[in-house]
Parts: structure tokens; sequence; C-alpha cells
């Protein structure tokens, strides 16, 4: 480990904390050793062979010793720094930046790997996208309304945004904020209108024309146009414009100076990571109107530092450092009270939506988290309440591997690494991110085989050339060429546009989207219906998990 004269002066170097008490220091290094051990020697070796046992003795020995050393060496820490570069390195991740805090406190924040294509390197400043961890800013901001008495968790919501209802009356008189924070209200992700809105009043004025695919309150069925609406409300009921107004009023009250909530403020920022796509390639800005339109529903941008000082104000009860709480208790508790029980697979443990957090156990103890992506970003966010702790994960690559980080650390901080070596997390993440990968390959490999291949367009491309409309807008097709100057159709649906590629008789894929990437090849869009000489309508997926949608032609 070196000599402490020899480490770094940064107070979130991995050497800087370390159990406090001496018999934890003997506890925690024990477990150390023992980490190594295991590697060479099984269970029962080590309690059956005498070598091991005069080994053991040996090891307590130097190790009651080594307590009185200063009180800078004995901290988890080093290991977990090392932990996290093996499992960079493993799961390929490009950058990755990693921080726990406990009581208060930031003890650990460190950057791994790059943040862009010139190879500069993550720090604990570099800010990324955070995804759906946005929700918990935006579920927070409603408590806040409620505790003010602007708001009500039991009103239905068309009280406070009359001017928008739902495709099943019964949905309209009964939803409440409640219902749109936990993700039961049976309606679908519908995420293309988020690129398709221009703003987000355009987004929710679509919210009347979207269906169902669960009837209300019987499902989980994850929805982020319900939290864009839920932050509406809130911003109306606080006196601010939009969102990100009161959005910003937050960040501002708890001095989290390094966070961000639209993407042009994002792209603006000097130390900032570039979402890695695949095979070195990254894109150098990510500005977008859809993150802007999706507001409340994963908007915002920080780091690793300002998103510890986040979680551990909600761990110390939502209080300000001069003392006083933004929410009441009662309205900050129901943040973190499950409504809806989470489909997970056999064998996982069970867990259940709040508002804006999922709840679960790890080791028996209560775990509040949630986890974001976008635009090859991908958050990770872990409170441990009984323990005043949190572990936030921050990466600027699409990889839900790196998820593994929250309980990696938990057994390093916490649990003293007892159960689950480190090495069974990363080999959990390697064989996650490996069926991934084979789920999708198998998945495109069907579409190819199910496809008819030498197939053509009924008609001339010309002929499909005009707007085709439906009560959610007006698509418009115009002639293109590929890359390689064979003609092709575009598709423009309000703010969305789109490069076609035929994929077989009057049937569309998209061509080259990056932001889908591989999860778009093959995957049919568009669905062109041809009577005689004439294209009469135009079908488009507007839902992965629905059915094609029909726009007539105009």
């Amino acid at each position: 480990m070196g000599s402490p004269a020899s480490r770094s002066n940064d107070p979130f170097h991995p050497s800087r904390h370390t159990p406090q008490s001496f018999w934890e220091r003997i506890r925690y290094h024990f477990n150390w050793a023992l980490d190594d051990i295991v590697r060479y020697t099984s269970l029962d070796d080590r309690y059956n062979q005498p070598v091991v046992i005069v080994l053991g003795w040996t090891i307590l020995v130097t190790l009651v010793v080594l307590a009185a050393a200063p009180f800078e060496v004995w901290s988890p820490y080093p290991r977990l720094s090392s932990d996290l570069e093996i499992l960079r390195s493993r799961v390929d991740s490009a950058g990755l930046a990693v921080a726990v805090a406990r009581n208060g406190q930031i003890e650990f924040a460190q950057g791994l790997g790059v943040k862009n294509a010139k190879g500069d390197p993550v720090d604990a400043e570099t800010a990324f996208y955070i995804g759906s961890t946005t929700k918990a800013f935006t579920s927070f901001l409603a408590a806040l309304q409620v505790s003010n008495g602007n708001l009500s968790w039991t009103e239905p919501v068309h009280h406070y945004a009359p001017h928008i209802s739902f495709s099943d009356p019964f949905l309209t008189e009964r939803a409440t904020l409640l219902d749109l924070l936990s993700h039961r209200t049976g309606l679908p992700r519908y995420d293309i209108f988020n690129q398709v809105a221009r703003n987000t009043d355009e987004l929710l004025a679509v919210v009347p024309h979207l269906k169902l695919k669960a009837d209300f309150r019987t499902d989980y069925i994850y929805n982020n146009i319900m939290f864009a609406l839920s932050g509406t409300i809130a911003a109306k009921a606080a006196g601010h414009d939009s969102w990100k107004s009161y959005a910003d009023s937050l960040l501002a009250t708890l001095e989290l100076n390094n966070t961000r909530t639209s993407p042009s403020e994002f792209d603006a920022l000097p130390n900032r990571a570039d979402p890695y796509i695949s095979n070195g390639t990254y894109f150098p800005e990510t500005a977008n109107d859809e993150l802007a339109t999706a507001g409340g529903a994963g908007a915002i941008s920080s780091n690793v530092l300002d998103l510890s000082r986040w979680a551990q104000f909600l761990l110390g009860g939502a209080r300000l450092a001069n003392g006083s709480t933004l929410v009441k208790p009662k309205d900050l508790e129901i943040l973190f009270t499950p409504r809806n029980i989470v489909p997970v697979d056999a064998g996982s443990p069970l867990t259940s939506y709040a508002l804006g957090w999922q709840i679960s156990t790890y080791r028996g103890t209560p775990v509040w988290s949630h986890y974001g992506q976008a635009y090859g970003f991908t958050t990770a966010v872990c409170l441990y309440p009984a323990h005043n702790t949190s572990v936030v994960v921050l990466s600027n690559q699409l990889q839900r591997s790196v998820v593994v980080v929250c309980p990696m650390a938990a057994d390093r901080v916490l649990f003293g690494e007892k159960h689950l070596r480190p090495s069974r997390h990363i080999d959990q993440a390697v064989a996650a991110q490996t069926a991934e990968r084979v789920a999708l390959e198998k998945e495109i490999e069907e579409r190819y085989s199910k496809r008819a291949s030498g197939t053509t367009p009924t008609l001339p491309l010309k002929e499909y050339v005009g707007k085709y409309q439906s009560e959610l807008g007006t698509i418009e097709i115009a002639k293109s060429k590929t890359a390689d100057g064979k003609q092709s159709l575009r598709m423009v649906f309000g703010n969305f546009k789109a490069e076609l590629a035929h994929w077989q008789y009057d049937e569309y894929i998209l061509q080259g989207d990056l932001k889908l990437g591989e999860l778009a090849d093959g995957l049919v869009v568009l669905k062109f219906a041809v009577d005689s000489d004439k294209v009469t309508a135009a079908s488009f997926l507007v839902e992965p998990t629905m059915d094609f949608v029909a726009f007539e032609r105009v």
C-alpha cells in the first residue's frame, strides 16, 4: 500500500478513510487477507489442514500489530479502487466515476478510464447524464409542494392540469401523483414522442391519444411521460413556468453547483464525458431536444460529488445546513414507500417501486436505488438508509453491468465481505453483459430469418412520398439517398427525423440510427398499405410493445 507520506493529499483518495476502532481494523484487515487466501485454499482445506491453522494464527498476531499503525493506513477504499479498475477492464467500459458517502461526508470519489475520443481521463468532477435518476428529483419537487399545501398526493391530477386527459375516462377521473410517479397508470413508454415533440407542452398534448397496455393500477409499466407531466404540475404549483426553472431553484438551494437541467448546459461544461457508443465511436455533442422535452423524466446531468451530496441530503431527512427541513417527514417517507411491484427474474430479490425510487434489500438491509440510461450513459444511485451510506456510479456507456458497483462497494464498506467476494460481483457483471449481448444477437438473427429477401417495394418510391395523418400527428415521407447513393426514403414526424432502409415488400427499418444502434437492426418500424396503384396509409410502430398505428394518407 505504500507509506502514508507517499499518498495523495486528495480528501477523496482511497487511502484517506478507515475503520475507526481497533477491532474494526482487525476485522477489516483479516477479511482483506482472507480475500487473498481463499483464492488458493478451499474452505475445507482452510479448516482441516494444520498448516492453514498455523497460518491463520500468524495472520491474526500480525494484524494486531498492524492495527497499531497510523490511522490512515486502514481503509476499504484501496481495495475498492482496485475492484473498480478490474471491473472496468473486464466489461470494457470507456469511463467510470464512483463515489461513496457516509454520515454526510464523501469518503471516496474516483474517476477511471477516459471521457472522450481524445483520451482525457475521467475524474470525480466529470459530469455525465444521469438519465432516469432524474426522477428522484422530480418526485422530491412534488413532495415539496405537497408539504407546502399546494398539491395533494391523492387528488386526481386533472384538478391541477384540467387540459390533460387520458384515453380511458376512468384514468382521467382517478389518476393521482402517486399513480404517475409509481408507474401504475397502465400506459406504456411511448418514448418516441420525446423526440417527436418540440417541447414539453407538445409532448403532453399527445397523452389523450395514447392507448393503455394494462388496466389502471394493475401492473408496473414504466412511463417517462408521466414524470414529465408530474414535473410540470409541481412546477406550476410552485409558481414556475417550467420543470427546468423549478428544478434549477432546488439545485441552487442545495448548492449542487455542477448539476445541470438541459442538454445545452451540459454540452457547455468544460469537464464532461462524451457518450461512448462502440468501436471507439463517441458522440462529441449530445444537445438535442429529446432530453429537454422529457424534463422531469431524465434531463439532468451531474457528477458523483453533487449526486453524493444529494443522496446524503435525503438520508439526512432533507435537512439543510441551517437545520431547517425542506419537506415534512411524512412526505419524505412517502417518497420511499413501496407502491408497485417490479417484475424481476426468478431468484432475484423482491423489488418494489415507490416514487422515483426502487425499494429492495441487500444482505438484509434496505436499499433505495434507481438506475438510468440515456444516449451512451448509465447511472446507478444506491442509498443504504440503515447505514446512512450512499453509492453513486456514473458511466459514459450503455452498460447495465456497472450497477454491480453498488453491492460491490457495500460489501467492501459496510459488510466486511463476509459472504460474497468482489470477484463474484465482477463475474456476475460479465455474465450479465454476455447474456444481454447473446439475447440481442439472437433477436436480430430471428428478425433476419423471417425476412423475405429479394423483394422490392410494390410501387416506384415517388408514389410513397407524401403526408400521412392520425390523431397522433402527421408523418411526412420524402425521397432520399443511402450512403452508397441508392434511392431511399426519409421520414419526418414532428421533430423526429430518420432515414429509412427497405426491409421487405413495403416495409422499412431505421437506417444508421446511432441512438438505437443494434436495437434497430431488422426492426420494422413503418409499413405502407398499397391498394392497386396507390399508397393509402402508413402504419408506424410508435411503441414497440403495442400494435402499429395507422396514419392515413392526406
